[in-house]
């Protein structure tokens, strides 16, 4: 039973638009009909806010619930830990300017610093750079990235962190082409030379692909958008709880000044502002289940996993049966394309770089014999395959390159939800397209459609 095939009805937009090829995954995932209709079912129910004990407000807290929970497994954290809020970007920010406070206070300020990543999105890095802004004398140091990897560059990275630094904030994985940073050890270096530092992590374009585990990676704080993984329009947050509780947010006086717990599991907590989008919520829980049902239907070592497993063992069961489906599409690509005259591939071109963990299929690309990067992404949508062109918030990634004269570059990225022969198509595509331009495509046999 393969995986692709199988869902792909699930997803009402990829049913409606058949005729295309959805490979703007990493702009955002297309929406599974679970959170639509969650979504639906909560707003065509009473609702009202929390704490009240009639329909509408006990609606909402079920739904909130839900979607802590959910996403308490989904990080591998504990419920008090999660925050929620509109996306990424402004979770960021809030917490940004919340750590201005907590900075102040160190010892050694202002002669600290804070390392940010020329690989990742500007979300997380221009809040902090206006938290620098905000805080004279707090030095900001960019680590560089390895231009044929595109991945970190660690010596870099071993020059730049000391004893002053404060915070380290990274990419798990980079939106622009796909590799994956090796985080883990990189905070066991920061853990063991700056011992006060915080660790910001971006996981937004791994959490699509890969399961994540903060207990694992040991960091502070952990953030993603869920319409990147087939859900709704939201942002989810992790905190170690003792910097939740301790660390001073921008909030209401009215508002709640404690996290969730007992006796109001469900209510807001101290760093949610305003009203949450409850529908959104609703929606949160059913993603989650989704990508745990993966688990339950697509078991990768072939025993099935019982629904009466924990929540956190489906998801991470969930990832590895995508994880294989994906590996095979990356395979297929990179094979594919590795002979495709004037094309050119940014980042980690190994066959098996999603099966050991070194990328995203995702893909960074240029074509010889073109001007700009807008022009190889218009003939791909000439041919119904969805991409774009840009620097897609990775600026820093195009600067070091060198591409933002010419436009950036193209982004292709695929998800569980695509099929193999999409891949081929994308591949034939581009190799008419190097046609065109006048290279020679004669020794271009398809031999990479027996992968």
């Amino acid at each position: 039973m393969d995986l692709a095939e199988t869902v792909r009805s699930e997803f009402p937009a990829i049913v409606e638009c058949s005729d295309y090829v959805f490979g703007d995954a990493p702009t955002g995932t297309q929406c599974h009909r679970s959170v639509s209709q969650a979504m639906h079912d909560y707003m065509n129910r009473p609702g009202a806010h929390l704490m009240g004990h009639y329909p509408g407000a006990l609606n909402t807290q079920n739904a909130t619930t839900k979607a802590r929970v959910a996403a308490a497994a989904f990080f591998n954290a504990k419920p008090e830990e999660i925050t929620f809020g509109p996306n990424m970007t402004s979770l960021t920010f809030h917490m940004a300017r919340s750590l201005e406070d907590h900075i102040k206070t160190l010892p050694s300020f202002p002669h600290l610093n804070v390392i940010l990543s020329q690989l990742c999105h500007d979300a997380n890095v221009s809040p902090w750079l206006r938290l620098a802004e905000n805080l004279d004398g707090l030095e900001v140091r960019r680590l560089d990235f390895n231009r044929k990897s595109c991945t970190i560059d660690q010596s870099d990275f071993d020059r730049k962190l000391d004893s002053k630094t404060v915070l380290v904030c990274l990419g798990l994985a980079s939106n622009a082409c796909g590799t994956i940073n090796p985080v883990k050890q990189m905070i066991k270096q920061v853990r063991a030379t700056a011992p006060q530092a915080l660790i910001y992590v971006d996981a937004v374009h791994y959490a699509p692909h890969m399961a994540i585990d903060v207990q694992d990676l040991d960091c502070d704080f952990c953030v993603c958008s869920t319409f990147k993984f087939f859900g709704p329009h939201c942002g989810m947050l992790f905190g170690k709880s003792n910097l939740m509780r301790t660390l001073r947010p921008y909030k209401l006086s009215v508002c709640a000044d404690t996290l969730p717990g007992p006796p109001h599991p469900n209510q807001f907590q101290r760093w949610e502002t305003g009203t949450l989008n409850f529908e959104g919520l609703a929606g949160i829980g059913a993603v989650i289940e989704y990508i745990a049902s993966i688990g339950d239907r697509f078991p990768s070592k072939g025993d099935s996993i019982s629904k009466n497993e924990s929540l956190r063992k489906r998801i991470v069961a969930g990832y590895e049966a995508m994880l294989n489906h994906e590996a095979k599409l990356t395979k297929r690509f990179l094979a594919g394309i590795s002979n495709i005259p004037g094309l050119k591939v940014y980042g980690n071109k190994d066959l098996d770089s999603t099966l050991n963990g070194k990328r995203t299929p995702t893909f960074a690309l240029r074509m010889d014999g073109l001007k700009t990067a807008g022009e190889l992404a218009d003939q791909l949508l000439d041919e119904k395959i969805i991409c774009g062109a840009g620097h897609f918030y990775a600026k820093y990634f195009a600067e070091g390159l060198g591409l933002m004269p010419t436009g950036g570059y193209v982004r292709v990225g695929f998800a569980h939800y695509n099929t193999l022969e999409e891949i081929d198509r994308v591949i034939e595509v581009l190799v008419q397209i190097s046609k065109a331009c006048n290279f020679d495509c004669e020794n271009i046999d398809g031999n990479w459609t027996g992968l």
